[in-house]
């Protein structure tokens, strides 16, 4: 909708037993709405609910399963752990004054989170006039005061309590901004399939939950239908759903990107802010079968900390009395493919198979997150991968939270900015080893990397180098990434993924960078890197990370002039080992062995080392790592970097390394045979893995791409991105995914074979 003097809403918001608003909309100060929607008429509930639609929601109450929510509910409010909106929503259902009161004990003053607002918005009916009116006050003064946090839904609240004047410029101006753009910014991050411009740990608290009950609560109250034109609530449960680790033992999701520590509650779930409750409603409108089987077996079941002992079942409540369809079945991840393409973060999540005992792979090459804001606290980490088997193989290092900073008793000068955040840091590239700054004005650093690395902030001269028009603002326009998959294609026995990561990197540093990623199931791991430097004397790492230190398949030396630094020289292969005895074999194509220079730098006080700095450990952080028998955490102290740079360049620089995962335990498989090959404009390898054998070819020259022979079967690599699962059509499980509409959402949220 434009933005105009007056806001005009007449589309109808459709939900269960809701009235047909007029379309005749009336003047409120500078607002026009509909004359019979909630906000024109100064009913209340008209935030998360509508009085219109409270009688099917109480009818709801009759069906077994919300008679088991009700009943938790219940008991939450006879241990004094039920919150104000718990208790607000009970008196709505159910009509008994006595959980309003109890509700209105715990409501205190005006507060940004929604959950508030919501609260106020279903007691406002046991008020008195004079009661709302002092309400809506405070709720004016606490917007005023506090003008970066979200205010829209709060106007809305207080709207119709003889503020009217002050409450429609603001609300005005806040439509724009909070449903207009916010909505747009969302759906451009999931793009149907998933996706966040926050780590998982932010994902609930600054993506999604105050988004959604912003839509779902203009909706409600005005009748125009913003949350179902929006689709960036629609994909939640596969976004967290992929990205869970083997959950039977421990529960955890891949440690990509800022997330504090992917154990943590809020990054298993959109738990911030009532996110658990909004994705109720959403596994409902697309009655989406994967997030029935996240909601029951994930959201409020498991064991809580002590402190919150009793409310294992708190979270999610609300929406689950409110707006879960019960006879939507739950479908379990098995069920699904094992790979998918979330486009514009550029993550591509593949695995073996959902068991315990899964190899999980994700290749990473997107757009850079947004956390506190533009050149914020994000990783610089296009083109990095992570390999897991019953543990991290090649894990992402550093710490990326003061609170990691803290647990290790780490001191300035920061990890998180001088290392945690680094191109460096993850199994990915740089080019040169000077620091480069990006400033602006007075001079100010807007950004920095170190050791090569890629940047965050673009100088406008840059977008001239790269054939781009710079965008009319200082932050970058909507349409450009830093990182983008170029090409994607998943079938049931190899995943490829293509991404370039070229606007990542300065362009004096860099002309073109690309990663072609080939994951030959269930075990075998092909990678080809195509580097043209912008000056051939730019040294051009390939940089690999592991927690313990690797072994190496020639002779190991110490540089003599370098501690903890080694050169190896003699073999090919790094066989990595990680804390649960699973293993990796890396093995080097090219650089050719006679050009290739190959060392590890590791170990206490060069864990975190760049450039002769080890950033941030402090004797106590090695005395933490001894007393935990060396368990370095996910942070990686104590760890170990693989660096790979060729001997001498001329041109553009090529690495082709090929990683088998090895089942922990010891059992021994079938020596790992790979044959180089090469053809005109093209490298390659030849893989034999016990009765397996693989060839595939990467183009040198012109577009990336090549062919791989797989089984007897020749096809070229992908050129594009192909986001469907056609090639899976004989994998028995297909069926379901064309025919169940419990299933359609998740596989093929838009139809097959379309990609937005």
């Amino acid at each position: 909708m434009e933005s105009r003097q007056s806001i005009i809403v007449a589309a109808p918001f459709t939900v269960a037993a809701s009235c047909l608003w007029a379309q005749e909309p009336v003047r409120i100060g500078q607002l026009e709405v509909p004359d019979d929607s909630p906000l024109a008429r100064g009913e209340h509930p008209r935030l998360m609910i509508t009085r219109a639609q409270r009688p099917a929601i109480r009818a709801r109450l009759a069906h077994p399963e919300i008679q088991t929510y009700l009943k938790q509910a219940r008991e939450l409010v006879e241990i004094d752990k039920a919150d104000a909106l718990l208790l607000a929503t009970m008196y709505q259902l159910t009509g008994n004054t006595e959980y309003a009161e109890l509700a209105k004990s715990k409501l205190e003053g005006p507060s940004w989170d929604p959950a508030w607002t919501f609260a106020f918005d279903l007691l406002a009916d046991t008020m008195s006039t004079s009661e709302c009116r002092k309400m809506a006050s405070q709720i004016l003064e606490h917007i005023k005061a506090n003008r970066w946090r979200p205010r829209l839904l709060l106007c809305l609240a207080a709207w119709g309590h003889g503020l009217d004047e002050e409450l429609g410029p603001l609300i005005q101006a806040t439509y724009e901004e909070e449903i207009v753009r916010r909505i747009a910014y969302n759906d451009r991050w999931t793009q149907g399939r998933g996706g966040s411009s926050m780590g998982h740990g932010y994902h609930g608290e600054h993506f999604f939950s105050a988004e959604y009950a912003t839509a779902l609560g203009w909706s409600n109250a005005t009748g125009e239908d913003v949350l179902g034109r929006a689709d960036f609530d629609d994909q939640q449960p596969a976004w967290y759903v992929y990205h869970y680790l083997p959950w039977e033992t421990v529960r955890q999701v891949i440690r990509v990107g800022v997330t504090m520590s992917p154990f943590h509650v809020q990054a298993l779930t959109p738990r911030k802010h009532q996110g658990e409750s909004y994705v109720m409603r959403t596994i409902t409108d697309t009655r989406n079968g994967l997030g029935q089987w996240w909601q029951r077996e994930f959201i409020g079941n498991w064991p809580q900390p002590r402190w919150r002992a009793g409310q294992e079942h708190m979270y999610g409540l609300v929406g689950r009395l409110v707006w879960l369809d019960p006879a939507i079945p739950s479908v379990p991840p098995q069920q699904f493919p094992e790979t998918r393409l979330f486009p514009e973060n550029g993550h591509v999540v593949m695995r073996s198979d959902w068991t315990e005992d899964a190899t999980i792979a994700l290749f990473r090459c997107g757009r850079f997150g947004e956390i506190d804001g533009y050149g914020g606290r994000n990783n610089l980490d296009n083109l990095h991968f992570i390999i897991f088997r019953r543990g991290y193989l090649a894990p992402d290092t550093g710490c990326v939270h003061s609170v990691n900073e803290k647990v290790w008793q780490m001191a300035a000068p920061s990890n998180v900015h001088n290392y945690g955040k680094q191109t460096i840091a993850h199994n990915a590239i740089t080019v040169g080893r000077r620091r480069y700054e990006v400033r602006g004005h007075n001079n100010r650093v807007l950004a920095y990397s170190l050791r090569g690395g890629q940047v965050a902030v673009q100088k406008r001269a840059w977008y001239k180098a790269w054939g781009l028009t710079p965008p009319k603002a200082v932050k970058v326009s909507a349409s450009f990434k830093e990182g983008e998959i170029t090409a994607y294609r998943t079938s049931p026995a190899c995943d490829y993924a293509c991404g370039d990561a070229t606007h990542s990197y300065p362009p004096e540093r860099v002309r073109r960078i690309t990663r072609q990623f080939l994951y030959l199931k269930p075990d075998l791991f092909v990678i080809f890197d195509r580097v043209l430097p912008s000056d051939p004397g730019l040294e051009v790492i390939w940089n690999l990370h592991a927690y313990q230190r690797p072994a190496w398949n020639g002779k190991t030396e110490p540089e003599a002039t370098q501690e903890g630094h080694f050169l190896h020289t003699g073999g090919d292969t790094f066989t990595i080992t990680n804390r649960a005895g699973a293993a990796m074999e890396v093995r080097t194509l090219l650089p050719e062995a006679g050009n290739r220079i190959v060392r590890t730098i590791g170990g206490v006080w060069h864990d975190f080392e760049v450039d002769g700095v080890n950033y941030g450990p402090t004797a106590a952080t090695y005395e933490l790592l001894e007393r935990r028998k060396g368990d370095g955490g996910l942070e990686g102290v104590g760890g170990w970097r693989i660096e790979i740079t060729p001997g001498k360049a001329n041109g553009e620089v090529y690495f082709l390394h090929v990683l088998r995962v090895v089942e922990p335990g010891g059992g021994r498989k079938a020596p790992l045979e790979t044959t180089p090959l090469t053809a005109r404009g093209r490298a390659g390898v030849r893989i034999r893995s016990g009765d397996r054998e693989t060839e595939v070819l990467f183009n040198t020259v012109g577009q990336t791409g090549g062919t791989l022979v797989l089984n007897g079967h020749a096809e070229n690599l992908a050129t594009r991105i192909e986001d469907h699962y056609d090639r899976w059509s004989d994998d028995p499980r297909y069926q379901q995914w064309i025919s169940s509409q419990f299933m359609g959402p998740v596989v093929f949220p838009y139809g097959r074979k379309s990609h937005r």
